[in-house]
């Protein structure tokens, strides 16, 4: 018997990258291992004030833009796209759940404008 094996890639031009909410919902259904504390983040990176203002609109915008930083709810950890860069996670189970998921939602809220 074969099994169906899913994986995430991209068809568009360009790179694969995750959206905002797609790493704010990885965090959120246990993928620890995207988040680095802010104190570690910006002890390399020096614009934290700019970043979380430009996070903030984001969220209040509800916005697409892929290259900011994106924070937990917490704004303890910055959460780090580390599907991009390791192609063999994008066969991760939660990483397709986290696709799905968002991919019905974003159709549904199509459906009822």
């Amino acid at each position: 018997m074969h099994s169906t094996r899913k994986i995430a890639i991209n068809t568009c031009y360009g790179g694969f990258g995750l959206s905002p909410k797609a790493l704010v919902w990885l965090f959120e259904h246990g993928c620890k291992d995207i988040a680095v504390p802010v104190a570690d983040w910006y002890a390399t990176h020096e614009s934290y004030s700019k970043d979380v203002a430009s996070y903030e609109w984001y969220l209040k915008d509800d916005g697409y833009d892929m290259f900011i930083v994106t924070f937990s709810d917490c704004r303890q950890f910055v959460l780090k796209d580390i599907f991009a860069t390791n192609h063999k996670l994008r066969e991760s189970d939660k990483l397709i759940e986290c696709i799905e998921h968002l991919e019905k939602r974003h159709r549904s809220r199509l459906t009822q404008e």
